[in-house]
C-alpha cells in the first residue's frame, strides 16, 4: 500500500500474536513506539509515501498481549529479533522513540548485523549526570502531557480521548506493563553505557530541543558512546518529537535513510 493508510495484521512470533500496522513500499523502516498509545500518526503516514513502514505494538501494549515469557528488557530484545526473522527483515532501519528507542538501542548492541541503520528518537535507557528521570507514573494526565510534549495540545495524538471500555482497558494495561519494564531501575539500564560501543550500524540520534523527560544531554550521552552516531536536534519538539513536529521528523528520517 502506498497511500499512507496502514494495513492492520497479526503476525505469529514464536506463539505470540503481534498486532502491527504496515504501509508503503521501498526500504523498510521498523518503528518502535514509546509510551503513547500505538497508532498510525501523521509522521508514519508521510514516511510510508517513500518507504515500507512496519509499526508493531509492543508486547503487553496496544493490541499485542504480553504473553507468558516476556518479563524484562532482555526478553523484549529477543522478541524483536524474532519479529525481524518472522518478517524476513534484513538491512532494516530500526527507529525507536522513547521506550522504543531504549529497546532499539538494546537490540543494536548485540544484533547490529540485523540492521542497516539505527535511529534513536528521544531514547530512554541512560542515567545521565547521576539524575533519575522525572516521575511519570504518579502525576496527573495534564502533567504527563506537559512532560512528554512541547505542545500539550498534541496529547490527542498520543492519548486520544475515548469512551470505549476496551480501549480504556488496553491503555491501563499498557501503562502497567510500561511500568513493569521501566520501574527498577527507573527508565535505564546501568550496563547500557558500557555496551553501546558495540553498535556498528550507522546511527542517527534525533532529539526534541524541548524534551523535558529525557533532555538533550541524553542525546549527547548516546552520541559519545556509539561510534557512528550523528545528532539532529528538532526545535519545537518535546519527548515525542514525531508528534510535536511531524514534518521535521519525517525530513530528518528520510534524509538519513536515503543517504547511502
Amino acid at each position: 500500500m502506498s497511500n499512507g493508510r496502514p494495513r492492520e495484521t497479526v503476525v505469529d512470533v514464536r506463539g505470540l500474536p503481534v498486532f502491527l500496522r504496515e504501509s508503503g513500499t521501498g526500504p523498510t523502516i521498523l518503528f518502535l513506539h514509546g509510551p503513547e498509545e500505538p497508532a498510525w500518526p501523521p509522521a508514519l503516514a508521510r514516511l510510508a509515501r517513500e518507504f515500507r513502514v512496519v509499526a508493531p505494538d509492543h508486547p503487553g501494549m496496544g493490541q499485542t498481549p504480553l504473553g507468558d515469557t516476556i518479563e524484562d528488557m532482555d526478553d523484549l530484545v529477543y522478541h524483536y529479533v524474532d519479529l525481524m526473522n518472522a518478517l524476513g527483515l534484513r538491512d532494516v532501519t530500526l527507529v525507536g522513540v522513547s521506550f522504543g528507542g531504549w529497546i532499539a538501542a538494546e537490540v543494536a548492541v548485540p544484533h547490529s548485523h540485523h540492521l542497516g541503520k539505527l535511529v534513536l528518537v528521544d531514547a530512554a535507557g541512560l542515567r545521565v549526570d547521576g539524575k533519575d528521570l522525572p516521575e511519570l507514573y504518579v502525576i496527573s494526565e495534564p502533567e504527563r502531557d506537559g512532560l512528554l510534549l512541547a505542545d500539550p495540545r498534541n496529547a490527542e495524538l498520543a492519548f486520544p480521548a475515548t469512551s470505549d471500555p476496551e480501549r480504556i482497558e488496553r491503555r491501563i494495561t499498557q501503562w502497567a506493563n510500561l511500568a513493569r519494564f521501566t520501574w527498577q531501575p527507573y527508565w535505564h539500564n546501568p550496563k547500557l553505557p558500557g555496551r553501546l560501543h558495540h553498535v556498528n550500524a550507522p546511527t542517527l540520534i534525533v532529539w526534541g530541543a524541548e524534551d523535558r523527560f529525557t533532555p538533550p544531554s541524553h542525546a549527547k550521552a548516546f552520541a559519545e558512546q556509539i561510534p557512528k552516531a550523528t545528532v539532529s536536534i528538532i526545535p519545537g519538539a518535546g519527548h515525542l518529537a514525531h508528534l510535536d513536529q511531524p514534518d521535521r521528523f519525517t525530513e530528518v528520517i528520510r534524509a538519513f535513510v536515503k543517504n547511502t
